[in-house]
């Protein structure tokens, strides 16, 4: 039994990916400023897939007790676009 009974509810590991995945692009696009918002809002969710996909990669060849999920990686992007698009609108405020 996990100490945490509350990981083993369907879905809450996507969410979990999601919700990381939205600060880390949002934290990315915070820290690149101004810079041609438009690119660097592709270059920041470009970068989250790349990291999620390798990380995929990662645990299905080399962690034991770990497989790669493509639906962890489809999650890691729609957080990514979620984060970068939050940004984009809190900076037009």
């Amino acid at each position: 039994m996990s100490h945490f009974p509350w990981l083993e509810i369907e879905g809450v590991d996507k969410l979990i990916h999601g919700v990381l995945f939205a600060v880390e692009a949002g934290l990315l696009l915070w820290a690149v400023g101004r810079t041609s918002a438009l690119f660097a809002m592709a270059g920041v969710v470009v970068w989250c897939m790349a990291l999620g996909g390798v990380l995929e990669v990662v645990q299905f060849y080399w962690v034991e007790g770990r497989n790669g999920d493509l639906l962890d990686l489809l999650a890691d992007t729609v957080g990514a676009l979620v984060g970068v698009l939050a940004i984009g609108v809190l900076r037009k405020k």
